[in-house]
């Protein structure tokens, strides 16, 4: 079974354009099983994913987001999504909702939340140098001190991502993340032909083919783009099948 984990739908009034129809056939294209999506509150309404999720229900498996600031209004939101919508997971997006990953007095209500949900969080990291939201440290803080929930850290870390291959040198790794995964989804800078492109693969393949997921960002990069970026990195036979989508069904419980 193949796994997009990281693709998005956006409604009418939006900039970009994303249909449900649209994700099936990119993955039908790409030979894709099934595609999560990630909305971001509140540009994407969980109500909205959920609209597009009934329509394919064995393809497309929905996320909830909530924006952390709203305080009681999103635990509410969330459990919501949850317990009354049949959403599968939390994405949070600290630069376009304006919090800092190592508030932990606010993100400690919503991550408690979804421990009690037993959801997973995608936590958007493509960090840039002189982002003030986003950081691959503060995630990983995050995932150590809160061993009970599933973190993936969305697009690898962005132009930080080699802070991730001296996490994977550390001694005895898993025992500071068990429930750490990252996703590749969309980075451009790291593209074939870019020069990083050989650091990045190497970074990926060193952090561990149990703990990387497939992703495209669709509709930016297609899920066909994003295999063919998986095997060209290296993975291959038993390491590229839990990239495609082994360890997605394993965090989805599929």
């Amino acid at each position: 079974m193949i796994i997009d984990f990281h693709t998005h739908l956006f409604q009418k009034e939006m900039d970009k354009v994303g249909t449900a129809q649209q994700l099936i056939a990119n993955m039908d294209a790409a030979g894709v099983d099934k595609a999560v999506v990630l909305p971001i509150h509140p540009r994407t309404t969980n109500e909205f994913v959920v609209s597009q999720m009934r329509c394919y229900p064995d393809r497309i498996i929905g996320f909830a987001s909530v924006n952390p600031n709203d305080g009681p209004m999103a635990v509410d939101l969330l459990r919501r999504g949850v317990e009354r919508l049949g959403l599968r997971g939390l994405k949070l997006h600290p630069p376009m909702q304006r919090f800092k990953d190592s508030d932990y007095d606010l993100l400690n209500p919503i991550i408690r939340t979804a421990e009690k949900l037993d959801i997973p969080i995608v936590f958007h990291c493509w960090a840039y140098f002189g982002d003030p939201y986003t950081s691959i440290s503060g995630q990983v803080n995050l995932a150590q001190t809160n061993p009970g929930v599933t973190f993936i850290l969305a697009h690898a870390g962005g132009m930080h991502f080699p802070d991730l291959l001296s996490l994977a040198r550390t001694p005895r790794r898993w025992e500071w993340a068990e429930n750490l995964y990252i996703d590749f989804a969309g980075p451009l800078e790291h593209q074939l032909g870019h020069p990083l492109f050989e650091a990045f693969a190497y970074t990926l393949r060193e952090f561990g083919a149990d703990r990387v997921l497939l992703g495209s960002d669709w509709p930016d990069t297609t899920s066909a783009d994003a295999i063919a970026l998986a095997k060209t990195m290296g993975f291959k036979g038993e390491e590229l099948d839990l990239v495609l989508g082994e360890n997605a069904r394993r965090i989805l419980r599929i």
